[in-house]
């Protein structure tokens, strides 16, 4: 049963007034044009990514239920939980179902405090207990721990390859039937209109290499991250900037 709290109202009232606020922008050019700049920016769009990940999740959590009870008779009346779950506990269930008794390192397992361990022969041993759930299929943790996450890190590298490749195969076909180029012509501009082209051509990005080519740069650079000093460091062997003066026309 759908269960909204008051902070879920706020969040998807927030989302509504930011759809919008795109489809007014959307229909004035005054105003679609600088999002334009921006969706055309390589760093926005990376960054967008990020944050759409992360708007994702705080979605799931504002989407609350309070799930339905098995019943013991066919006739007996529906009753529901009194606890309130949402779509990212439904998601993420075996987190949290699955606890351990106190915190441990990332990747540990093990406890992370020491507890009297009985042995085979009815003796107490004062050690560090496994985990019940994290490492539980190792049969020797010190050795087969860094084999096992290297396993589970390709595994999971290889199970994204297929939704990438699904999601560019979809951009290319949004930009193609938008364009009028087709998907393969689509899919090539956005191939090599990325860093990785030039990087395979052994090209180095544009401001990479400026910054590269003039060491100026990176003393203005300094001056902007420095830490409270007006004076950048020079390298030996080299004058020190000045300062370029404009004269006032009288």
């Amino acid at each position: 049963m759908l269960f909204l709290l008051p902070s879920d109202v706020l969040v998807w009232l927030l989302v509504i007034a930011v759809a919008v606020f795109a489809l007014y922008c959307s229909r004035r050019p005054h105003l679609a044009a600088p999002w334009a700049r921006v969706f055309r920016n390589r760093a926005a769009m990376a960054a967008a990514v990020f944050l759409c990940a992360y708007l994702l999740v705080g979605l799931l959590d504002s989407v609350h239920y309070r799930p339905r009870l098995p019943v013991a008779a066919p006739n007996a009346p529906v009753v529901y939980a009194v606890g309130v779950r949402s779509l990212l506990d439904r998601l993420l269930t075996p987190l949290r179902t699955q606890l351990e008794k106190t915190y441990s390192a990332p990747f540990s397992t093990h406890l992370f405090t020491r507890e009297n361990i009985e042995q085979p022969d009815g003796s107490l041993l004062r050690d560090y207990p496994r985990l019940e759930y994290a490492g539980s299929h190792l049969v020797e943790p010190a050795r087969d721990r860094g084999a096992d996450i290297l396993q589970r890190s390709a595994t999971a590298g290889f199970q994204t390859l297929p939704a990438a490749g699904m999601l560019l195969l979809g951009l290319a076909l949004l930009l193609g039937r938008k364009s009028g180029q087709g998907t393969r012509a689509a899919l090539r501009d956005i191939l090599e209109s990325t860093t990785l082209a030039d990087l395979r051509d052994g090209q180095l990005p544009p401001r990479v290499s400026a910054l590269a080519e003039d060491p100026e740069a990176w003393v203005s650079l300094g001056r902007i991250r420095g830490s409270g000093s007006s004076s950048a460091t020079v390298p030996a062997g080299r004058p020190r900037p000045q300062p370029k003066l404009s004269s006032a026309k009288s």
